[in-house]
């Protein structure tokens, strides 16, 4: 009896048997992170930090950069969601979700380079391994 009681607790708060009800943001909530997570110095700092970077070999510290990925991913999806709750701006956030797919998709790129797999990556596609 003992050990199922201990089984029936240790299920019960494990990590797999929490499961968190998700729901799609509201037009409100999308509006105002689009705004902040969205705005046209935000993307400037960003890009001009990240040639920088590339430019003079130093890590880039803008804040967006700092983000982990798992946040990068989550406002990208949250752009998605907004898409559907938020239609008549769908432009915004679909140009919103892309700039997060640009700052995910410098990280793939630097990953490669770090680890020295860019070139592997080049050959392969070549030979079409796709």
């Amino acid at each position: 009896m003992h050990r199922a009681l201990t089984a029936f607790a240790l299920l019960l708060f494990s990590p797999l048997a929490v499961q968190v009800q998700e729901h799609a943001p509201t037009a409100d909530v999308c509006r105002a992170d689009v705004a902040v997570w969205s705005s046209s110095d935000l993307k400037a700092d960003y890009y001009n930090a990240e040639t920088d970077s590339i430019k003079n070999k130093t890590p880039n510290r803008n804040e967006l950069n700092l983000l982990p990925l798992t946040e990068i991913r989550a406002r990208m999806s949250e752009m998605q969601k907004c898409r559907e709750v938020d239609p008549n701006r769908e432009d915004s956030y679909l140009k919103a979700e892309g700039f997060y797919y640009d700052v995910q998709a410098e990280r793939w790129y630097r990953f490669l380079v770090r680890h020295q797999l860019l070139a592997q990556f080049e050959r392969e596609d070549a030979a079409g391994k796709r």
